[in-house]
């Protein structure tokens, strides 16, 4: 089972290719017993970045390793001022999706809008959406946050929760999932996410 997977979300500007800082990306991975995490980030070009948006799926513990494995899609389209983007999520027979629209191709948080079940939030005002229920047949947001978007490395998501201590409280990270190999896995990552 993959538990990890990626996909481009967002177009290159029209600008020179060496210029990464105005690529943004999308991922999702598994991060505890009960959460799945998708962000989208943009590459500074100068080892940092910047976390445009993290979203965390909340289900029953394990509920991402059930049926027939994982996969990822993503795409963007747009002209005319107004730009469109999606990134889906599978887990089984479980789909999560987000879409993106923005007045620019760059999808920059001041002008992007983020729609996820039905609700639309703007990414100025939160990048954090915490989504509870992900295998329920009704998930559900639950709560938005706006945290601190710098971060240095490659990864946005480890200092975004160790640095919210409310955060690594939502991944339940007592949660036991029923399969016994995904144990030490699902408990050295939480080790590396705790404040």
């Amino acid at each position: 089972m993959r538990l990890t997977s990626g996909v481009l979300l967002a177009v290159l500007a029209a600008v020179p290719a060496g210029l990464r800082a105005q690529t943004s990306t999308g991922f999702n991975r598994v991060i505890s017993p009960e959460v799945v995490a998708y962000w989208q980030s943009r590459d500074n070009g100068d080892g940092g970045g910047t976390l445009e948006l993290l979203v965390l799926w909340r289900g029953s513990p394990g509920w991402f390793s059930r049926g027939m494995g994982s996969s990822g899609s993503g795409g963007a389209t747009g002209g005319f001022g107004q730009w469109n983007a999606y990134h889906t999520m599978s887990f089984g027979d479980i789909t999560l999706t987000i879409e993106l629209s923005s007045t620019s191709k760059d999808f920059p948080p001041a002008t992007t809008v983020a729609k996820i079940l039905g609700r639309e939030i703007p990414l100025s005002e939160a990048n954090v959406v915490l989504i509870d229920g992900a295998d329920s047949g009704a998930p559900r947001v639950v709560g938005t946050r706006r945290i601190e978007p710098a971060f240095t490395g490659a990864d946005p998501v480890t200092p975004a929760i160790k640095s919210t201590p409310d955060l690594y409280e939502f991944l339940n990270c007592d949660a036991t999932v029923p399969d016994a190999r995904l144990r030490p896995m699902l408990a050295a990552i939480c080790a590396q996410l705790k404040p």
